[in-house]
């Protein structure tokens, strides 16, 4: 365009939402990162998810952790909040070697029956459209699901050529769906894939200790 209002970029189009686009657009109520703590009511399910549209019992999701204890390769995290009117405290112990993250998370004290505790996890690749899911063995079809009574889980990555594994000490629930941003381009406002999110959904009762090991293995099969 050579009139005076000079060269036209993306910045100066009026922004036109795609149909997906718009049916997913939302913002998160809190950092998405990993192992953040869930307290929600039992019958939430992925869409919720999705959307943060669920009811929140606690205030872990979106407050920090004090460092209790820490050395060379691994860190103890404590914080002590709320799960509806319920004081509850919660404490991490992450250890780190090569190749491989142990973490084991336990919640004491008691609070109203039925909740359901969630660690969500989200994780980040390069083309995170390419991984390979595998439940227990099984090949997840779909990008996206709910799985019950599972007690493993790898993603395999064949950009890096390396899988993810993860097991935990009891079976679980888990809900799994790619983690969409908003972006715009030359074609309008499109929808993008950041990562893949996890939450592993587990029946709180009181003194719970729930266990994960993450292991990186070399071969994306």
């Amino acid at each position: 365009d050579g009139s005076a209002d000079g060269i036209r970029t993306i910045h100066h189009a009026p922004p036109v939402l795609s149909p997906e686009a718009e049916g997913a657009l939302h913002f998160d109520s809190y950092r998405r990162g990993s192992f953040v703590d869930h307290f929600c009511p039992p019958d939430i399910d992925l869409e919720q998810l999705k959307r943060c549209s669920y009811h929140e019992y606690g205030d872990f999701a979106r407050s920090p952790f004090w460092i209790e204890e820490e050395g060379e390769n691994w860190v103890v995290l404590k914080r002590e909040g709320d799960v509806d009117g319920s004081p509850v405290r919660l404490e991490k112990n992450y250890r780190l070697e090569i190749d491989a993250l142990d973490v084991s998370i336990t919640i004491d004290h008691a609070t109203r029956p039925g909740v359901w505790y969630l660690c969500e996890l989200n994780l980040h690749f390069a083309n995170p459209g390419d991984v390979l899911v595998r439940a227990d063995g099984e090949m997840l079809r779909e990008r996206e699901g709910v799985l019950h009574g599972l007690s493993t889980l790898s993603l395999a990555d064949p950009y890096t050529n390396e899988t993810m594994q993860i097991a935990l000490n009891r079976e679980t629930t888990a809900f799994i769906h790619p983690v969409m941003s908003v972006s715009q381009s030359e074609q309008g406002i499109e929808l993008t894939q950041q990562g893949i999110m996890i939450a592993f959904a587990f029946l709180y009762e009181p003194g719970m200790q729930i266990d994960v090991a993450i292991r990186w293995n070399k071969g994306a099969q």
